[in-house]
């Protein structure tokens, strides 16, 4: 349980620095979401590819992966939020 908190929190820490690198970079406001909607997108793919498969390993692996992203668009999307409220 260790291990997997330590990765979830370096996804998170991922996912908070490329959406600073972002709003620090990019002229566009909104262009700071881009990285937590792309994972969200990819983890909901995650999750009905698990739900349809045949089982085995390959629905597990695909239901950790949609959780780190999951996790990862949460920490990206807080940093995001609190990037635009001070920057009010």
């Amino acid at each position: 349980m260790d291990r997997f908190l330590m990765v979830v929190l370096i996804l998170g820490a991922c996912f908070a620095v490329v959406t600073w690198l972002l709003h620090r970079f990019v002229p566009r406001r909104a262009i700071k979401y881009l990285p937590a909607g792309l994972a969200v997108i990819i983890a909901v793919y995650n999750i009905i590819l698990a739900r349809i498969s045949s089982g085995g390993f390959d629905a597990l692996a695909r239901g950790i992966l949609a959780v780190l992203l999951f996790f990862g668009a949460c920490f990206g999307l807080v940093t995001a939020i609190v990037l635009d409220i001070r920057n009010r």
